[in-house]
């Protein structure tokens, strides 16, 4: 079933088209093998399905029977993607009678005698004979391609019109083969030397060709350059084998390395050295008798024949070699320069001449180097050695002196203290003999002692008349000046006529003194105090001071005004707290007419707040003139309380 949906689109008046394609393979239950020799039977149904189940249990596409019955039925239940089913059937026919069968027979079998080598074109033969299978070859054809190479026996086999096996017969195939010992010699390159040696022991009766040549007697052939050669023999048979000879040319003796050492120190001390990977190579020098020796020594200078070879019968290769002869090196100073600016910086260099291949230096027994200078030496005497690849040597002495120099010998580093920019250096130099130049950071110093410095870190520079240089790094510390933190004031109740106060402090070691009465300083930091103005001090033990100025008000310098006149016309319209820059908090502020009816309050820290005033409302109505009675009770900065009493007169 095939159902097509399509959806209003509106009214665009569009098309809809549907294609559809299907093809179908024919469904078969198809018996693909029924051999009555052996009782098999194949059936296989058309693939493609998503089960098969067979009325025997089995579950597969192709079902295989053994002991198969003619007249038999067999059945398979196929199922598709789509869940249809069919079923499919069968019966296994029933074997034809002899008579109606169309059997094949071949004819008798055959027998073939050959050359080795020979290609053999073979067809069987008999009745109904259409395509045979070789089973020794095996393939199946009507003719068969048959190289001669070994004698064996060939079955072939037939079939009847089922596909089973039916008639068989054989070829005997006999191959005529003659087996040589055959000894080959090569040559050396460029050389007739080459050798074809045959063994005739076995064969009585044997002719045999070179490069097809006329058959004759011959077993031995000389003479030969490196090729290839084609030998032909017989051994009186029709039958002509032939057999490819190939003369290769000996490998030439080649040397992996060859080591020539000249004679040196005026000595016979020359020596050659060959090497190789092959350990049967022999040599020999100047037609000496070869050896097995592949090193020649105690030779002088000269020209050498150096022979070698593979083995006894190796192919010889020569190569002329010269022998040098070096003198031994000759030693000389050519630069001696002393130490400068106290460093191990001298320096000496040498020359040589004469001496074989790299020359190498040494000094008072250090390493040899193979550069001639010699820097960074302290001020000594030196034994200089020259040595060259022979390790032939020649020994000379010299001196390096130590130039004088100038010096920092000490920097007295001073710290800057209270804030101020006078911390110091004080340098000291070894000598003053000789001219120099002092640099502080950039700037030249025209003395070793430099003050009113800021702390920091410092380069110091000494440059003498000679270019030597000095430098170190002064670090001038910073002491900070003592801190006045804070003045605590204990809290007195009302009427108190002194303060007790504490000072706190810091400084860079906490070792502080305390002073209230000018540049008396003590360990005391909490003083009792009468109202006055105080100068207070701190000192660090560097004498580094920090002050400040506190006022303690008296209670009779608190005075609350007697009159004024809330009339707006912007003079005296305000009832006001004084000295509010002493004040810490109002605990109470209240103010009462003659009946006693409070008409004012105020009660609060003073904060940020300029002035603390009544304005002589009541109600937010301006009272009518009279006196009134206040009541202030308040906190003082400087801890104590103070409570003040009295009348204030409205006016208008």
């Amino acid at each position: 079933n095939i159902e097509i949906i399509s959806t209003d689109c509106g009214l665009g008046g569009h098309g809809g088209y549907a294609y559809i394609d299907a093809t179908c393979t024919p469904l078969e239950l198809e018996l693909k093998s029924f051999c009555p020799d052996n009782g098999f039977a194949r059936y296989v149904v058309t693939e493609g399905f998503d089960s098969y189940q067979w009325n025997t249990g089995e579950t597969s596409r192709i079902l295989d029977i053994d002991n198969a019955m003619p007249g038999v039925e067999y059945q398979v239940t196929v199922t598709s993607a789509t869940g249809c089913t069919l079923v499919l059937r069968d019966t296994l026919p029933e074997f034809p009678s002899l008579e109606n069968l169309e059997p094949s027979y071949f004819d008798s079998a055959d027998s073939i005698t050959v050359c080795f080598g020979e290609e053999i074109f073979y067809k069987p033969t008999g009745t109904n004979i259409d395509e045979v299978y070789a089973i020794e070859l095996g393939y199946s054809a009507t003719e068969f391609n048959i190289f001669a190479d070994e004698s064996r026996v060939i079955n072939f086999v037939t079939a009847d019109n089922f596909g089973c096996s039916y008639d068989t017969t054989q070829l005997f195939v006999t191959v005529e083969y003659l087996e040589l010992d055959v000894e080959v010699i090569s040559t050396c390159s460029g050389a007739a030397e080459g050798e074809i040696i045959i063994n005739n022991t076995s064969v009585p009766v044997l002719l045999t060709s070179l490069q097809n040549d006329e058959f004759q007697n011959i077993y031995h052939y000389t003479d030969l350059m490196a090729g290839e050669y084609v030998l032909s023999f017989k051994n009186g048979s029709l039958c002509t084998f032939s057999k490819n000879i190939v003369i290769v040319e000996k490998e030439i003796p080649e040397l992996d390395d060859l080591i020539i050492k000249p004679a040196t120190c005026n000595l016979d001390n020359g020596t050659i050295s060959a090497f190789s990977n092959n350990d049967i190579y022999q040599y020999s020098i100047n037609d000496q008798p070869f050896t097995a020796n592949s090193e020649f020594s105690g030779l002088s200078s000269g020209a050498y024949v150096l022979s070698f070879r593979e083995g006894e019968d190796g192919c010889v290769e020569e190569e002329t070699i010269i022998i040098d002869a070096f003198d031994p090196p000759r030693l000389t100073v050519q630069v001696i320069d002393s130490t400068s600016c106290g460093k191990d910086n001298g320096r000496v260099i040498l020359s040589t001449v004469g001496g074989f291949g790299q020359l190498q230096y040494s000094a008072n027994g250090g390493g040899f180097k193979t550069n001639p200078t010699f820097d960074d030496l302290a001020a000594n005497d030196y034994e200089f050695i020259v040595r060259d690849a022979d390790n032939c040597r020649d020994t000379i002495y010299g001196s390096v002196f130590a130039r004088a120099y100038l010096s920092m010998e000490q920097v007295v580093r001073t710290p800057a203290t209270c804030g101020e920019n006078n911390g110091s250096i004080d340098i000291s130099l070894n000598t003053t003999d000789i001219p120099y130049q002092i640099f502080l950071d950039s700037i030249e110093c025209k003395d070793l002692f430099i003050d009113s410095l800021a702390n920091g870190l410092y380069s110091v520079y000494l440059i003498d008349d000679y270019g030597c240089q000095d430098s170190s790094l002064a670090f001038i510390n910073y002491f900070a000046p003592p801190i006045l933190d804070s003045i605590s004031f204990q809290q007195h109740p009302c009427g108190s006529s002194e303060v007790e106060i504490a000072i706190y402090g810091r400084t860079y070691n906490d070792s502080i003194t305390y002073s209230v009465y000018d540049d008396l300083f003590s360990s005391k930091k909490i003083h009792s105090l009468s109202p006055d103005i105080y100068n207070i001090s701190i000192k660090d033990d560097l004498g580094c001071i920090a002050d400040t100025i506190i006022s303690l008000i008296a209670e009779d310098d608190f005075k609350m005004p007697n009159i004024f006149s809330p009339d707006e016309d912007g003079i005296n319209d305000l009832f006001c707290v004084p000295h509010i820059d002493e004040i810490d908090f109002i605990i109470s502020f209240e103010i009462f007419d003659r009946w006693g009816n409070k008409v004012f309050v105020f009660r609060e820290a003073i904060n940020s707040k300029s002035e603390i005033c009544w304005d002589g409302k009541y109600g937010n109505i301006i009272v009518n003139p009279g006196v009134f009675v206040y009541s202030l009770h308040l906190k003082l900065k400087d801890g104590r309380e103070l409570c003040k009493y009295g009348d204030v007169t409205v006016v208008r």
